[in-house]
C-alpha cells in the first residue's frame, strides 16, 4: 500500500491496487481516465504529513466560502507560512500607522490658530512628522514630542480622543501578536514531524489453532523523540474508496469518493486504539467479513472465512455499524443466528452444538421435521 496510513483503493480492487479505468467514448469523443492522486499528501522526509489533504472546493459562488473563512480568520492565518503571516502582520501594522498619521495631520490643520501641541500656530505638522509621532505614540518609546510641547495636549480635546483610540487599538494589536506567535511555534504539525511512519503497509495472513485464515493490515508508527513521546498518541484507519468516474451517477462529479472507518484491532480502538511510540508500534487492522476493503468474492462467503456463507441467513446483518468478526468470537457482539428459533450466537461452533442439541431433543420429544432444526443439515451447511 504505497505508505498510506488510511487504507486507499479502487472498488472492487482490493487494496494497493489502482483500478485500471476505461476510458468512456461518445460517439468521436474520448476520454482520458484521471489520475488519482493520494488523499493525505506525505511530503516530509520519512513519509509523515503536514496535514495537508487534496480537498479543494469547487463552487459557483465562491463569497460563501470566504464567509466561512472570515469567521474563523485567526486560525485561517495560522495556516499560512510565517514568511506570510510576518509580512500580513507589518502590512496591518503599517496602515494603522498611516492612518492616524493622516488623523493627526487633520487634527493639526483643522484648528491652525490654535496650538495643539504637533506644529506651531500658522505651521501645522507634516505629514512625515505625523507619521513619527504614530510610531512613537504606538510602541511608547518617548523620544520627545514635535516643537517641544507639552504631553497633555490640553488645548486640542480632539488630539486626546485620537491618542486614546490609538493606544487601545495598539494593545489589541500587541495582545494578537504575542498569542499569534505562541499559537504558531506551538502547533502540532512541528511536533507531528517526528512521529514515523513506514513507508509501506504489510498484508499478511495468520492462521488460527482451529485452522481459521485471517488477513491482517498492518503500518508502523514510532516517535523519533522517543525519550519525550507524545503522551495519548491515537491511531485510525480509513479506507477512501474511489467511484467510477465515466458512470452516469458520477458525470459532473470530479473524483466520486466515500470513506469509511476501518476498526483497528491492536491497539484496540473500543479502549481508544492508544500508542506507545517510544519503541517502534504496529497498528493493525483486522481485513474480517465486516471490514471495508474485503474483496466482495470474499464477503460473499461469510464470516470465519467461508465456514457459514452470508446468503445462509445464519449471519446477522450488522445494521450499518462499523463492527469486528472476532469481538463474537469473545461474547460481546453475537454475529451468528439460528434460522429456526433466532438465538444468536458468537461463533459457528456454538451455533453447531446448539442445533445438534435441538435436534435431538426434538427426535426425542416427536416434534414434527417441518420447521424445526430437524430440517437443518449441518455438514451441509458448515
Amino acid at each position: 500500500d504505497d505508505g498510506k496510513n488510511a487504507a486507499e483503493q479502487q472498488e472492487p480492487m482490493s487494496i494497493g491496487h489502482q483500478q485500471q479505468r476505461q476510458p468512456h467514448t461518445t460517439g468521436s469523443e474520448r476520454r482520458e481516465p484521471a489520475p488519482i492522486h493520494r488523499l493525505v499528501e506525505r511530503d516530509l522526509p520519512y513519509h509523515q504529513s503536514m496535514n495537508s489533504l487534496r480537498v479543494r472546493h469547487q463552487t459557483t459562488k465562491p463569497v460563501r466560502f470566504f464567509h466561512w473563512y472570515v469567521e474563523d480568520w485567526f486560525h485561517v492565518l495560522l495556516r499560512f507560512r510565517t514568511i506570510v503571516s510576518i509580512a500580513i502582520f507589518v502590512a496591518i501594522w503599517t496602515s494603522f500607522l498611516l492612518l492616524f498619521s493622516g488623523i493627526y495631520v487633520a487634527i493639526d490643520r483643522n484648528n491652525p490658530n490654535i496650538d495643539c501641541g504637533l506644529g506651531t500656530i500658522g505651521n501645522p505638522i507634516t505629514f512625515y512628522t505625523a507619521f513619527a509621532f504614530s510610531l512613537e505614540t504606538t510602541t511608547t518609546v518617548g523620544y520627545g514630542l514635535p516643537n517641544s510641547s507639552n504631553a497633555f495636549f490640553a488645548n486640542c480635546k480632539g488630539l486626546q480622543v485620537a491618542i486614546y483610540f490609538q493606544m487601545l487599538v495598539s494593545m489589541f494589536l500587541n495582545a494578537f501578536l504575542l498569542s499569534f506567535v505562541f499559537a504558531r511555534l506551538s502547533r502540532c504539525e512541528a511536533r507531528a514531524a517526528q512521529v514515523l511512519f513506514s513507508n509501506k503497509a504489510v498484508l499478511k495472513r495468520d492462521v488460527l489453532a482451529n485452522g481459521t485464515k485471517r488477513h491482517m493490515l498492518s503500518v508502523r508508527v514510532y516517535d523519533a523523540d522517543s525519550m519525550y513521546p507524545i503522551v495519548e498518541a491515537h491511531v485510525r484507519f480509513y479506507a477512501v474508496k474511489h467511484g467510477s468516474m465515466h458512470a452516469k451517477a458520477f458525470e459532473d462529479v470530479r473524483h466520486p469518493m466515500k470513506m469509511e472507518p476501518m476498526r483497528v484491532t491492536s491497539p484496540n480502538d473500543d479502549l481508544g486504539a492508544v500508542l506507545y511510540t517510544s519503541i517502534p508500534t504496529c497498528a493493525t487492522h483486522h481485513i474480517d467479513y465486516h471490514s471495508p476493503i474485503l474483496p466482495p468474492s470474499k464477503r460473499r462467503l461469510g464470516p470465519e472465512d467461508g465456514r457459514v456463507l452470508s446468503s445462509s441467513g445464519f449471519v446477522l446483518d450488522p445494521c450499518g455499524m462499523d463492527l469486528r468478526e472476532h469481538d463474537s468470537y469473545t461474547g460481546s457482539q453475537d454475529g451468528l443466528r439460528c434460522v429456526v428459533c433466532g438465538e444468536t450466537y458468537t461463533t459457528v461452533v456454538n451455533l453447531i452444538q446448539h442445533i445438534q442439541y435441538n435436534q435431538h431433543m426434538e427426535r426425542h420429544d416427536d416434534v414434527p421435521v417441518i420447521g424445526s432444526h430437524q430440517e437443518l443439515d449441518v455438514k451441509a451447511l458448515f
